[in-house]
């Protein structure tokens, strides 16, 4: 199975991608939700849609559009609620490299303990995760190799972060077509 890296935010090179080892990769339409309805600005024919917001009830609101085919909340809040309805309706979490790239000392250990119990209640409560790079840059690239073993700190097995590179990622992108 290919591998796809779902969340680039700069435009990058196919060979570039191809290098790291990624056979697909795309870089989605992000919408920043900050007020209810912002859901509902998502472009129809937008393709592949990240919801962002610290607000779970907006994020709620995303899970429920047929816009947006990922979330991604910046704090990681464990909110059971929204895992449970993003898994009813087949929304799939961001679980991004960058944030802890950029991060140090304490910062990235509490990121990262975050994380961790994010992606383990995701995994229990049946909401597909996809691990991106969300690079802004070339530096912030990173091959499937390191990623995975990203994910492997973050409590995955080798075989789940596969996974979430492979056929969740897959399924995303079924979902956006």
């Amino acid at each position: 199975m290919p591998f796809a890296d779902l969340d680039v935010r700069f435009p990058v090179r196919q060979e570039r991608m191809r290098e790291l080892g990624f056979q697909k990769f795309s870089v989605p339409f992000v919408a920043e939700l900050a007020k209810p309805g912002d859901a509902r600005r998502i472009p129809p024919d937008a393709g592949l849609a990240v919801a962002c917001s610290p607000d779970v009830e907006l994020l709620r609101e995303a899970a429920r559009s047929s816009r947006a085919r990922l979330l991604f909340s910046p704090a990681f809040q464990p909110d059971v609620g929204l895992i449970r309805e993003a898994a009813e309706k087949g929304k799939a979490f961001e679980l991004p490299v960058s944030p802890l790239l950029q991060s140090a000392g304490i910062q990235r250990a509490m990121l990262m303990g975050k994380m961790r119990f994010f992606a383990r209640l995701c995994l229990k409560l049946g909401a597909p995760i996809v691990m991106v790079s969300q690079a802004g840059d070339g530096f912030g690239l990173k091959s499937p190799r390191e990623m995975v073993a990203v994910g492997q700190s973050l409590g995955l097995s080798r075989d789940q972060a596969e996974w979430s590179m492979t056929e969740a990622a897959e399924l995303v992108l079924d979902a956006s077509r």
